[in-house]
């Protein structure tokens, strides 16, 4: 029972959403259901009506009858051709529609759920159910639900005309065969379940064969035949489950197939003794043409509707992962003010801070208070895992603290608009994105709204500005040898004319986004990890000319990089150890000096 009411559970909510997402969808599925079922019932009917006419030789309006029958048929397949392929496009679209949906929930729910292996699982899972046709096959089987309960009641309605005992007995060998076939049906269902998990490997390993990063290893390591191997196995795995799926569809079509006969051969005896007038009153052959007809229709409409709550029961569980992933929580459900402001920065200050990733117990920020003040060029360092870009994705509000508060200019983060918030922070991540979009765009992202045509230009005083940022981050030389300079597009993999930059040009890139934006504070977690050695100098060295009129934290391995910067703090198990500028630091915290020793060494010596 409990099972029952969770898939009914569900049902309701994954009907929401298609409601949501195309409420078109339901009443273009219920119309195609009525005409089909039209369909079916005029078929019934037409050769009683022809069989009566020919038998009481009425030959004047014979010819009327085949003209008005051929008008009708015609009428209800012209509508049941229109119905259909309007339902394969209402299904195509509500697709797109929940692909959509799922793109707009990645950017609007909480960060956290991105770094939780269980919510990526649930977005894998969700996306598999469209890519291989799940959805659609449910939609689908919807549809032909309400097709065949339709010409299930109608038919229901004629075989209750003629013989109550005779429309139970049909039912009853109707029901028998409707069991065997949902369980053979069931069966192949598991199969493909089991085949899920088999095919997900498999295809790993597979798709692995054609992509380009690993074939150098492949073939300098001699690896490939291990690959070849893997998938081998798989072959041979999925190889048994058919064969014994195959075994159980045989044994069900033979028993099947027995009960088909048998009520077969009940219908044509009762139906023909009716005829004879031996088993209460006559019937005309005509009528005898209904209850055959009405038999063949009954038994394909059970079946068909036997196939469909099947498989919307069995599949039902796939779409789980579908229905929670929309369902988590987005960025902005909290009580806060959303219309607040934080204007410009004066101070920055972590208040007791403490912060836990979620499902693990390692304490990775513990009791942290420090304050920024505007103007400052403030560097962060430590140890790998000490917590240094966990304080950037808690300025950034991609995560919130376990305790204690991060206030702007006395008032905490969470209280403003997070939108307005995120305006005030210029960021660049180590893992940062750039998008195969034109180069001004990835730069000026505040502006890529703008329509601009293949030749129309940007207006003057937006395009001086990007310019200058392009030569701030020594990449106007690079640009300017373009054909279009800032206006080129980027990734040659989705436009041949784009242009393909280096990992260190790309970070360049990266970093004039963050000085274009008009915002207090530029964040640099690692912004120069891609860049060479006399890149990297360069960048040091002009760093306070880059970051001109915004309040800095600078976060990097590399030591070196803090001895631009007017203040320096020392992470250490999640706690502030040092705090203050390079040549103090030399004298009086240990960590700092061995950690620039350890980097020194190699250049001094």
């Amino acid at each position: 029972m409990e099972k029952i009411i969770k898939n009914i559970r569900a049902f309701i909510s994954l009907f929401s959403i298609m409601l949501k997402v195309r409420p078109l969808l339901f009443v273009v599925l219920f119309f195609n259901a009525l005409i089909q079922t039209g369909n079916i019932l005029v078929n019934i009917y037409i050769p009683k009506l022809a069989i009566d006419f020919l038998i009481n030789r009425n030959f004047d309006n014979f010819l009327n009858f085949i003209i008005i029958t051929f008008g009708v048929k015609f009428f209800i397949h012209y509508l049941g051709e229109i119905f259909s392929q309007k339902a394969n496009h209402e299904m195509s679209i509500s697709l797109e529609n929940v692909n959509f949906e799922l793109s707009k929930k990645a950017m609007s729910m909480k960060y956290q759920f991105l770094e939780d292996p269980a919510i990526l699982e649930l977005k894998e899972a969700s996306l598999s159910v469209l890519k291989h046709g799940t959805l659609f096959q449910i939609l689908t089987s919807i549809g032909e639900m309400l097709s065949s309960a339709f010409t299930i009641i109608g038919i229901v309605v004629i075989l209750l005309n003629f013989s109550v005992v005779l429309f139970v007995i049909v039912t009853l060998l109707a029901i028998v065969g409707f069991i065997i076939d949902g369980l053979v049906t069931l069966e192949t269902r598991k199969f493909m379940q089991r085949l899920v998990p088999i095919n997900r490997r498999y295809n790993y390993y597979f798709s692995t064969l054609f992509k380009k990063e690993g074939q150098k290893d492949y073939r300098l390591y001699g690896i490939g035949h291990k690959v070849i191997e893997e998938i081998n196995k798989f072959n041979i795995e999925i190889s048994k489950e058919i064969d014994q799926v195959q075994k159980i569809n045989a044994k069900g079509k033979y028993l099947q197939t027995a009960f088909n006969v048998l009520a077969t051969f009940i219908l044509y005896t009762y139906a023909g003794l009716r005829v004879l007038g031996l088993l209460g009153s006559a019937i005309s052959i005509g009528n005898f043409s209904v209850l055959i007809n009405s038999n063949e229709s009954y038994a394909n409409a059970l079946k068909q509707f036997g196939h469909a709550i099947s498989y919307i029961i069995t599949m039902l569980p796939l779409m789980e992962p579908l229905i929670d992933y929309l369902s988590l929580e987005e960025i902005d459900n909290h009580s806060f003010d959303l219309s607040r402001e934080p204007g410009k920065l004066r101070t920055l200050a972590f208040e007791n801070v403490s912060f836990t990733y979620p499902k693990t117990d390692r304490k990775i920020l513990d009791n942290l208070s420090f304050e920024l003040n505007q103007g400052e060029i403030l560097s962060i360092v430590g140890r790998n895992n000490s917590g240094k870009s966990t304080i950037v994705k808690l300025i950034c509000r991609l995560f919130e603290p376990d305790e204690g508060k991060i206030t702007w200019n006395g008032v905490d983060i969470r209280e403003f608009s997070y939108q307005k918030h995120l305006k005030e922070l210029s960021t660049v991540f180590q893992d940062f994105k750039l998008l195969p979009i034109r180069i001004w765009e990835n730069i000026a992202t505040g502006y890529a709204d703008l329509e601009l045509d293949e030749t129309e230009k940007l207006p003057q005083e937006l395009e001086a500005k990007i310019l200058e940022v392009v030569e701030k981050v020594d990449m106007d030389e690079k640009i300017s040898k373009l054909p279009e300079g800032i206006y080129t597009w980027m990734d040659k993999n989705l436009n041949e004319e784009g242009v393909e930059f280096s990992g260190g040009q790309n970070q360049k890139l990266a970093i004039g986004r963050a000085i274009f934006q008009d915002s207090s504070v530029a964040i640099l977690d690692e912004p120069t990890a891609a860049l060479d050695p006399l890149a990297e100098a360069e960048t040091y060295e002009h760093f306070a000319d880059l970051v001109k009129g915004k309040t800095a934290i600078f976060i990097s391995h590399r030591m070196s990089a803090s001895k631009f910067s007017d203040r320096i703090l020392i992470l250490e198990d999640g706690k502030i150890s040092g705090n203050g500028s390079h040549e103090d630091l030399l004298k009086t915290n240990t960590l700092y000096k061995n950690l620039f020793d350890a980097q020194a060494q190699y250049y001094l010596n």
